[in-house]
């Protein structure tokens, strides 16, 4: 079974890529210290890519319903 990567972090990794950190310095200084078996940093650099193209819903959205066209 594959390892869940949490929304908070998904969301902490894209807003830190949208501020101008670069991906590596996202992996180097965040990412891997979340997991105690990270996934390597090849594939890290696709799912931040896939996780940019996402809309992300606002945590007062998460508590009130469900968020049209989000997807975890």
């Amino acid at each position: 079974m594959a390892n869940i990567i949490p929304i908070e972090v998904k969301k902490t990794c894209c807003d830190m890529f949208a501020s101008g950190a670069s991906l590596r310095e996202i992996y180097d200084d965040y990412f891997v210290d979340q997991f105690d078996i990270p996934q390597t940093y090849k594939a890290f650099t696709t799912s931040i890519k896939r996780w940019m193209n996402k809309p992300y819903p606002k945590e007062l959205t998460l508590e009130r319903g469900t968020y049209e066209g989000f997807i975890a």
